[in-house]
Parts: C-alpha cells; sequence; structure tokens
C-alpha cells in the first residue's frame, strides 16, 4: 500500500508544482503589460491636464509646468514647433538636429495665452517602471520557487497521508477477514465513498462471522 501512497504523493505534487508555475507564468506575462496598459492611460489624462494649463499660461511659466510633470509620470516630453521640428523645452530654442519629429505617440498643440506661436506636445511612454517590475519578478523566482517546493511538498504530503490512510486500514482488515479473522471493525465511519466501503467492510465481517457461529453450532450438534 506504500505504492499507493508514493502515487498519490508524486501525483498531488506536480499538480501542485505545474499550477504553482503556470500561476508565476501569467503573473509575469500579464502583470507588465497590464501595469504598461495603465500607465499609459494615465499619461493620457495628466498630458490633457498638462496642455490645458498651458493654454492657460504665460510662456515663463511653463518651465515649472514641465519639471512639475516630469516628475510626477517620469515621461519623456518632446515639444515641436509649426514646422515639426524639435524645440528645446525650456528656451524654446530649435535643437541642433533639425530632424523633423515623426512618432508614434499622441500629440496635442497648444498655444501659450501670451504668444501665437502653436506648439505640439508629445509624452512618451517611459518603460522604465515596467521593466523595473520584470526584473523584479525574475529576481523573486529563486525565493517563490523554493517556497513554492517546499508548500507543494507539505500539501502533498498531507493530503496523500490523509487520503490513503484509510485506504490502507480497510485493506488490511479486508485481508484479517479473509484469513477468517472478525474481531477487526473499519472505524472510519465517514460521509463519502471510503465511509461506504467501510460500512460494507463491517457488514460483510458481521454476517461472515454469524454464518460461521451457526456452522460451528450446527457441527456441534
Amino acid at each position: 500500500m506504500r505504492k499507493l501512497t508514493q502515487k498519490t504523493f508524486f501525483m498531488l505534487l506536480a499538480l501542485c508544482l505545474m499550477i504553482s508555475v503556470l500561476s508565476y507564468s501569467f503573473i509575469g506575462i500579464f502583470l507588465p503589460e497590464t501595469n504598461e496598459k495603465q500607465t499609459r492611460r494615465k499619461l493620457e489624462v495628466k498630458t490633457e491636464e498638462l496642455v490645458s494649463k498651458l493654454r492657460k499660461a504665460k510662456v515663463s511659466e511653463s518651465e515649472n509646468l514641465f519639471l512639475d510633470f516630469i516628475k510626477e509620470t517620469g515621461a519623456d516630453l518632446i515639444l515641436v514647433n509649426a514646422n515639426r521640428e524639435e524645440v528645446n523645452l525650456f528656451t524654446f530654442v530649435v535643437k541642433e538636429n533639425k530632424q523633423k519629429i515623426q512618432v508614434q505617440e499622441k500629440e496635442y498643440p497648444f498655444r501659450f495665452m501670451d504668444s501665437d506661436k502653436e506648439y505640439i506636445l508629445i509624452a512618451g511612454y517611459n518603460p522604465f517602471h515596467t521593466k523595473e517590475i520584470t526584473s523584479a519578478l525574475h529576481q523573486s523566482l529563486p525565493f517563490v520557487g523554493s517556497g513554492i517546493l517546499l508548500l507543494s511538498i507539505l500539501s502533498a504530503s498531507l493530503f496523500s497521508y490523509y487520503m490513503t490512510r484509510p485506504i490502507i486500514r480497510v485493506s488490511k482488515i479486508a485481508d484479517r477477514i479473509a484469513n477468517l479473522d472478525f474481531n477487526w471493525y473499519c472505524p472510519d465511519i465517514r460521509d463519502d465513498e471510503i465511509g461506504e466501503l467501510s460500512k460494507s467492510i463491517n457488514k460483510m465481517s458481521d454476517k461472515l462471522l454469524l454464518r460461521r457461529l451457526n456452522v460451528d453450532e450446527f457441527y456441534a450438534e
């Protein structure tokens, strides 16, 4: 019967490990992706708020607005003039590399309250925070893996012992009854199939004992 306990233990251990590995894999895949989507949505809302403030602000007031936004969101801000040339965020001078900006991010055109020049603000998503999450997941893998392994072994041991112990007991009692030893009863009276098996073994023992007594009385006469 040890084979039954071992088989149950290894099956449960494999099942626990498989579920744990799949769960951790899904977390590793979907957590960074979900974080990026949420961060992008928040960035879009914050950018709209910034542009709304810039339209009501003077050119001289823009520096603090830009700095506060960068500190809060960690985004990469790009400011473009009407000719799509990148300009410095604080001096509004066209940068030396006069390459025209072509980006995939959403664009926000605006004018300052005291200026007729039109600018386009582009807030680029910075993946640094998402990379931090991915790195933390990778670094925690040895500790999480060890914990999962220990908990899986403990859970499989307890559950396999709990499940196979009554079956082993019933098997031993059935073997004694087969050897005409009727002084044993199955104590596992439960509301499940094992309990029903125990009741059946006990009934069979009583009937065989009664039949044996009847036979002994017959021959005694």
